[in-house]
């Protein structure tokens, strides 16, 4: 039976990492059989888990891979025809570093139903829904004067029930009446969906992650919702006057449906299509390439140096040379500067993206940032999330937490894990078969609510080791200063174990 409502699959809940996504995907699988290539999807799948991005466990059948392709897919950003997997001109500008921002919100407010994503088997959307989703809900903004839509007004008044753009005005006196008899809605919309109040909660929750990616809402800590900044209206009307009109026609044909879906932002009328060949590489070519792509997504890397390729050779069993040929050919230069824009969203994202700010702020500790070992340590209980091995010489570590949040003000569960688990637990520990003491623990967070000192003094005299907290922004500008005058290990030492706020730009001397 049809689906009774919208669906979007959520491997991912945030668009922050998706031309990570892709440009993995894109060196994996362009010109090659997708549909039914079992070891394609397993390698693509290999990658991911390499990349940190999905759970460390490998599906046998490559499942994991489809599912995060299927939401490339969805978003317009590659298909398939007779010449093999092609990626989108919407996915080419990804691929290529340009601002994703636009070009992503251009694919959220062009996303359909029907498209050949919502016909498939697992998802099959009910052919009554003909609808832009996101476009619908801007609209709400825009032509019903909405300031603000919570993940329940999305989950219960429109997932089931915004099936063309004409039900504006019933959706709009559907979210005023929600407000004030919330009950019987939810009860009627999960009656009429056919699903769970759980999976329609979760379709909103998706649908606000990923629309405050755009930029023209609000970040709200409070609810989850969607509040439309009041400088950003005139934006979205003007926004929405420049997309097609009409929905894409004939889902059936997916290669040429998403041509046009993902026709990017420089193309908006000509959907001709050229087909050029799949870089030449073999399989070691390939595994160094991808290697290239996991490093360089994760940590902050300034550029191709002897000393990456070399370890990229040892990773991959490869020669020296051949790796650097591989990465001369076909690596492009990274930017930090993009890596601190998606590093400085992902701080603020929540639960959400709680795990891929852990693993970005244990690559700017590594060899690439500030060059120490530092491992990440992942979901492990009673564990902080990562350790930074700061002092070979005299056998030193430190202990960090981080804390996706924009207002993090150390509550007091946390003080006691870190107090009373972490610290007694870490204040040795063994690594590459030394000793080492703990000299620091440190919190990392998007940002900090005005409790945030006094309860860092109140954990400060819970232990005798020495802390310190610092913001995501501060964090990357002081890997700035390190870059332009390297800290010691001494001088590391002493600023993370200063008792009070890190702030970049009232550290001294870097030695």
């Amino acid at each position: 039976m049809s689906r009774k409502s919208w669906w979007v699959t959520r491997p991912k809940r945030k668009l922050i990492l998706i031309p990570d996504l892709l440009k993995i995907f894109a060196t994996t699988a362009e010109g090659q059989k997708w549909e039914g290539n079992r070891t394609l999807q397993l390698e693509f799948e290999t990658a991911l888990r390499n990349y940190e991005w999905k759970a460390q466990n490998v599906s046998k059948d490559g499942s994991g891979g489809r599912t995060y392709a299927a939401m490339l897919a969805m978003l317009g950003l590659w298909f398939e025809d007779e010449h093999g997997v092609q990626i989108t001109n919407a996915g080419k500008e990804l691929v290529a570093d340009n601002p994703p921002v636009p070009i992503l919100t251009k694919q959220l407010l062009d996303f359909q139903y029907p498209s050949p994503y919502s016909k498939i088997r697992q998802v099959d959307v009910d052919p009554e829904f003909r609808i832009q989703p996101f476009r619908f809900i801007l609209k709400l903004f825009t032509e019903k004067n909405l300031e603000e839509i919570t993940q329940e007004e999305i989950a219960f008044c429109l997932v089931p029930y915004a099936k063309t753009a004409a039900d504006l005005d019933k959706c709009h006196q559907l979210i005023m009446k929600f407000r004030s008899q919330p009950a019987g809605i939810i009860s009627q919309a999960v009656n009429d969906s056919g699903t769970t109040e759980d999976n329609l909660r979760n379709i909103g929750n998706t649908i606000v992650n990923q629309f405050e990616y755009t930029g023209y809402f609000e970040e709200r800590t409070d609810i989850k919702s969607l509040r439309i900044k009041p400088e950003m209206k005139q934006k979205a009307k003007s926004d929405l006057t420049h997309l097609r009109e009409g929905l894409i026609q004939n889902p059936e044909d997916a290669a040429t449906f998403l041509m046009r879906y993902g026709s990017g932002l420089e193309v908006s009328k000509d959907y001709r299509y050229t087909h050029p060949e799949a870089p030449a590489l073999n399989p070691n070519d390939k595994a160094v390439l991808i290697t290239y792509l996991e490093i360089a997504l994760n940590e902050p890397i300034q550029g191709i140096s002897d000393e990456l390729v070399e370890r990229i050779a040892q990773r991959r069993g490869v020669s020296f040379d051949q790796a650097k040929r591989v990465l001369s050919a076909f690596a492009q230069k990274p930017q930090f500067d993009r890596f601190e824009e998606k590093y400085l969203k992902l701080a603020i994202g929540g639960t959400a993206t709680a795990d891929d700010f852990e693993i970005k702020t244990t690559g700017i500790f590594s060899k690439d940032g500030f060059g120490f070992a530092a491992v990440w340590v992942g979901n492990k209980p009673r564990n902080p999330d990562l350790f930074v091995y700061f002092d070979r010489d005299n056998k030193r570590h430190g202990l960090i937490d981080t804390k996706a949040y924009k207002e993090y003000t150390l509550p007091l569960d946390h003080k006691n894990l870190m107090a009373h688990t972490y610290i007694p637990s870490f204040k040795t520990i063994k690594f590459e078969g030394d000793v080492y003491n703990l000299e620091f623990f440190n919190y990392v967070a998007g940002g900090f609510g005005s409790g945030m000192p006094r309860s860092f003094s109140e954990l400060l005299r819970m232990t005798e080791i020495k802390g310190s907290y610092i913001t995501a922004y501060n964090l990357v500008q002081l890997l700035r200063l390190h870059r332009s005058s390297p800290f010691s290990a001494e001088k590391f030492g002493e600023l993370f174990s200063s008792n009070t706020e890190i702030v970049y730009d009232k550290v001294g001397s870097a030695n």
